[in-house]
């Protein structure tokens, strides 16, 4: 698997570096002016260097290539993924996005390249003829006739490397409250609120905006806790109860158990610290974390994870318009699915034709400029919004329905 998932971002790389006519050898953009996405993946290549050189020093194989599929997995499916829209659109509209796009993934795939010469000799050699024979005449003719790769101090961010992970943990509690809420990615919502621990609060901010693009939420809050948006009850332990408490432990274990959700705050706030108090008939008694399971239901309208000190909190609301934008996220999908499926090359164009129903929905699409966000979605140098006697239907829930033909 490490190794198809690396052959696949090679073959996005070559692909689009083709399509773009991308030159290795031009100037690249200074590190300190890419964005946040490249330094990060940069900072990661550095930190890969170092393991893969020191484990080899020992003969260690299995520890570099532990840390090399997970670096191919962090470059595809975080990197890659998070990055494609930079690759897709046209050069004339962020050129030097673009190009630092480019030579940042070259730059990790011809890197990798050499750190696998030794344990994949074969691949490695693919890869190096591809990426840089190709491209630079005076380039070593061999990945094996090449030094062993050396990480430059601009690639090192260790802040940056754990901002990211903070964001990208921040982004698996994001999924899991959207599974739970059964709302699906491809849905937009308005708002979200993001607890994580005070030391990890400044490095996140920066982030803030990967962590609302990649769980397509408008925005995302730093919040100091989801505390108001859940109601708590108590749950009483009996194995925990009894040693303690003895002939009394039904008493204390229904007085636990009638508990408001108020009380049922403070008791999780004193267990947090380490142990809470409770009045049964008169009496103070003391409850420890193990005597009592604290159950937290999230107010109507929010799905809710959490981790340790970190929480993401989801509103769920859907407006009218973000149905409608959620519909127009469905089409480009479906559309493009039906490109895939015609066999069509990534730089085709494309018109479609388009019957919305009901009129109304086809409507707002329109007004909201929904139609021309989708002609670039989807490639298209038109969409007309016409009835459709041959096309695929899409269906889009509750809310309508679509007939849908492409035309070359």
């Amino acid at each position: 698997r490490f190794l198809l998932t690396l052959w696949n971002t090679h073959v996005f790389f070559t692909t689009y570096a083709a399509i773009d006519g991308f030159e290795a050898t031009a100037p690249a953009p200074d590190v300190t002016d890419r964005p946040a996405s490249d330094r990060w993946i940069l900072a990661e290549l550095a930190a890969l260097v170092d393991t893969v050189d020191t484990a080899l020093d020992t003969y260690d194989v299995s520890t570099a290539t532990t840390r090399l599929e997970r670096f191919a997995g962090d470059l595809s499916n975080w990197y890659v993924r998070r990055n494609r829209r930079r690759f897709w659109k046209a050069a004339a509209d962020a050129p030097e996005d673009k190009r630092a796009a480019y030579h940042t993934l070259h730059t990790c795939l011809t890197t990798v390249a050499q750190l696998l010469a030794p344990l994949t000799p074969f691949l490695a050699e693919r890869l190096w003829q591809d990426l840089q024979v190709s491209q630079d005449g005076d380039a070593p003719v061999s990945v094996h006739l090449t030094t062993f790769p050396e990480a430059p101090d601009t690639w090192r961010d260790e802040p940056l490397r754990a901002a990211m992970a903070t964001a990208r943990r921040v982004v698996e509690l994001g999924r899991q409250a959207r599974n739970d809420s059964a709302v699906p990615v491809r849905q937009p919502l308005a708002r979200a609120l993001v607890t994580v621990p005070v030391a990890e609060r400044a490095g996140l901010q920066s982030l803030v905006p990967d962590i609302a693009q990649e769980l397509n939420v408008k925005a995302v809050e730093l919040s100091d806790g989801t505390g108001d948006l859940v109601e708590r009850a108590l749950k009483p332990n009996f194995r925990a109860l009894g040693p303690v408490f003895q002939k009394q432990a039904p008493v204390v274990a229904a007085a636990l158990s009638a508990c408001d959700p108020t009380e049922a705050a403070r008791i999780a706030a004193d267990l947090d610290a380490g142990y809470a108090t409770l009045v049964v008939d008169g009496d103070e008694v003391t409850i420890t974390p193990d005597m009592v399971e604290v159950v937290e239901t999230p107010q109507t309208g929010w799905a809710i994870a959490s981790e340790g000190s970190t929480s993401f909190a989801l509103d769920t609301e859907l407006t009218r318009d973000l149905r409608v934008e959620g519909v127009a996220r469905e089409l480009a999908r479906a559309i493009n699915d039906q490109r895939k499926a015609a066999g069509l090359e990534l730089t085709d164009r494309i018109e479609v034709v388009l019957a919305v129903t009901p009129e109304s929905l086809d409507e707002e699409l329109a007004a909201a400029g929904h139609y021309d966000t989708l002609a670039g979605e989807v490639l298209a140098t038109a969409i007309h919004r016409a009835p459709v006697a041959d096309g695929t239907p899409i269906d889009l829930g509750d809310v309508g329905a679509a007939q849908v033909a492409l035309r070359s």
